[in-house]
């Protein structure tokens, strides 16, 4: 299947659905101060292992975080239509329990779940519900989509009135180019493989079954949406591993001569430079995340290769939210439907040597989090925001009560009034998963303010990073910082900020 990356806000219904075109809607078409005549609609969607290599977050210079050219048009459209939250930070950096928190509005602290394997369902919060029976027991009409929550695909479906389950997909999981893994005869475990490449033809199932939901999400705004009342729940896979790209977009990043990503430390010639990052880190913090040091031996031309095909996801990603957007112009009804586009985490490219998420630094945390639809005017919040904060901001946006399970902190005020947040800082927590390790020597705690980035690691080495001058977290101020009072004064401040271990949920299994 073909993608069109032309950005045409004008594409006939029948032509997206072909092409998976990344469509544009003119952004007269949502119209902040019409009232409502019905119960607004809403339309959450989630994306996995979405970084911030998104245009929306990223740096024409190349400075800062994000990754230049990347081609994202539909991402775009709803930052320069609605709210662009560019600092929004997951609160763990793994899928299970990001998703947990984040569709609970509850911090990990008090969830108790830490590790994918973990299932949200066990959390330590009794009668919490998720976002989708909240709404449904507020008289919405829910409806579910793929990857939503990261385990118990059983109880998943009990969360909605109607939960499309997509079967028979007919492409097969055709190798990729590099699978290192396998090719390599490493014997890593499952979780350190990483498939890469061009897809052989235009069929992948991963990227089969995203398509296949966002055809079905069409479907359901075609035939319920009119009324008002509803709330759509998407979960898309890309850009998840494999890194399955599809050929024509494969071609548009070759033609972009794309090189390393602004994260790589200064100076780095490939891969190896980035050593020279870890070198005012402990040893803890070194150990972070899946490693796939074998990856490191890749040359240049591979390594590129794995960048343009992770790109290339990320773009296709893209253009099936063109799909719904597309869906939602014809039929005229954006006025009346709120959009949150989030993603779950982030996913390292070699910066810090990691290739995987799983850490506490930015390009595992910072994701995108945008907002549009009825009363949001164009905007961005430049403060710390937590994807905890998403399920208060959708009640408040659609006038029904927050649980009073939920930890997050409420944004309408500033994507509605454009306030500044209440809170100006964001908390994610990490750590080490195995049974043996004890619960006082498992957590990893990280806070993000305006200005700093700040990891208090169990074993007590610590990580001070200030996000303005230093946004790929290049020099840890606490491991040079000698006698200087000032840092002692701010890492004070900071850590009475963070949870305290004692205070942590022991994780439930």
């Amino acid at each position: 299947m073909a993608v069109n990356l032309n950005t045409t806000p004008h594409m006939h219904r029948r032509s997206v659905l072909k092409t998976l075109g990344a469509t544009l809607v003119s952004p007269s078409i949502v119209k902040a101060s019409t009232p409502l005549s019905t119960k607004p609609n809403f339309v959450f969607i989630s994306i996995d292992d979405l970084n911030d290599w998104v245009s929306p977050l990223s740096s024409s210079e190349g400075v800062g975080s994000g990754y230049p050219g990347v081609i994202t048009p539909n991402l775009q459209y709803m930052a320069d239509v609605g709210v662009n939250c560019k600092a929004a930070y997951a609160p763990v950096p793994a899928c299970s329990p990001s998703r947990t928190s984040t569709l609970l509005g509850i911090s990990p602290d008090k969830t108790g779940v830490y590790f994918n394997g973990q299932e949200w369902s066990k959390n330590a919060v009794p009668g919490a519900q998720s976002i989708f029976s909240h709404f449904r027991e507020n008289q919405f009409k829910t409806y579910g989509l793929g990857k939503l929550f990261h385990r118990s695909t059983a109880l998943q479906e009990k969360e909605f009135d109607c939960f499309h389950k997509v079967s028979n997909v007919s492409c097969a999981k055709n190798a990729l180019k590099y699978d290192y893994a396998r090719r390599d005869n490493h014997g890593m475990p499952k979780a350190a493989k990483l498939e890469f490449g061009v897809q052989s033809g235009n069929c992948h199932w991963s990227n089969k079954l995203d398509e296949l939901n966002a055809i079905q999400a069409v479907k359901v705004i075609d035939e319920q949406f009119s009324g008002g009342g509803c709330f759509l729940g998407l979960g898309l896979i890309a850009p998840h591993a494999p890194f399955a790209a599809m050929p024509d977009i494969y071609k548009k990043y070759l033609a972009k001569n794309i090189g390393q990503p602004p994260g790589f430390f200064p100076n780095s010639e490939g891969i190896s430079g980035n050593l020279r990052d870890l070198r005012d880190l402990s040893d803890y913090a070194k150990n972070q995340g899946v490693k796939r040091e074998f990856l490191r031996e890749l040359d240049d031309a591979a390594y590129i290769q794995l960048v343009i095909s992770y790109l290339s996801t990320i773009t296709y990603a893209d253009s099936v939210i063109g799909l719904v957007m597309d869906k939602l112009r014809s039929l005229n009804i954006l006025e009346q439907t709120y959009i949150v586009v989030w993603s779950d985490h982030g996913m390292h490219m070699a910066e810090k040597l990691s290739f995987s998420k799983f850490t506490l630094w930015e390009r595992s945390l910072r994701v995108p989090l945008l907002f549009s639809g009825p009363g949001i005017r164009p905007s961005e919040i430049l403060s710390p925001v937590s994807l905890t904060d998403i399920y208060p901001t959708l009640c408040d946006l659609a006038k029904i009560d927050t649980p009073h399970w939920c930890t997050g902190t409420s944004l309408a005020n500033s994507i509605i009034g454009g306030d500044k947040p209440e809170k100006t800082h964001a908390v994610s927590i990490y750590g080490r998963g195995a049974s043996n390790v004890p619960d006082d020597q498992r957590l990893s705690r990280r806070i993000a303010t305006e200005q700093w980035n700040y990891i208090h690691h169990p074993d007590g080495s610590k990580e001070l990073y200030d996000r303005l001058s230093d946004p790929h977290e290049w020099y840890n101020l606490y491991k040079n910082k000698g006698d200087n009072a000032d840092i002692e004064y701010i890492i004070a401040s900071l850590d009475s900020q963070l949870p305290q271990l004692s205070e942590c949920h022991e994780p439930v299994w």
